[in-house]
């Protein structure tokens, strides 16, 4: 069976131009919240301080007159703190081959998951997750909400798996932008 891994590779040797497989292949890795995602540029990627600044998202409301769909880029994450992701050596390999990519395809976008043809120039809210839909799919995984909920049970994931490979809670909160009584409330089983 392949890894979610190997399909977003596949998915990318398929159609190398389209931003949506790579933001899905940077969420296996950073399992940031969806609308993190797409204002990143490469002005949050800090490669002296090895970390990736979160410090924009991409909203959606309706406006309260026609209904209509809006999209907003906000400059404050969910939380309303800066969060600093750490650049692994797996995220730096990503991001070598994101800047290489992006060089052939969207040479002229400062963002990391561009598409020129929507308001912002970015992907948009829905599209990691319907990558995510379509590689459990193709892996026969079932997506049911008592088992996997979706790409942000990543986040999950990564939270318990650094809790206990001895990261505090803290530290754990600080990266992933989850306020301490959320920290308590999903961890309460690990000892730091």
């Amino acid at each position: 069976m392949l890894t979610l891994y190997d399909t977003v590779h596949n998915y990318q040797k398929e159609d190398p131009g389209n931003a949506k497989y790579w933001a899905y292949e940077f969420n296996l890795l950073v399992a940031c919240r969806r609308g993190e995602i797409p204002p990143l540029s490469w002005n949050d990627v800090d490669l002296i301080r090895n970390q990736i600044s979160f410090s924009h998202q991409l909203v959606e409301h309706r406006d309260n007159q026609t209904g209509e769909r809006l999209l907003e880029i906000k400059d404050t994450p969910k939380n309303r703190k800066e969060r600093f992701f750490p650049i692994t050596p797996m995220l730096e390999d990503f991001l070598d081959r994101l800047r290489e990519n992006n060089a052939v395809y969207h040479p002229d976008s400062p963002y990391l998951f561009p598409r020129e043809d929507t308001p912002y120039g970015i992907i948009s809210l829905g599209e990691v997750y319907q990558v995510h839909r379509r590689a459990c799919k193709n892996n026969n995984i079932e997506m049911s909400k008592e088992f996997v909920r979706g790409t942000h049970a990543f986040r999950r994931v990564h939270e318990t798996s650094a809790i206990d490979n001895g990261i505090s809670r803290d530290q754990v909160g600080r990266i992933y932008g989850n306020i301490p009584k959320t920290i308590l409330k999903l961890f309460a089983h690990s000892p730091s």
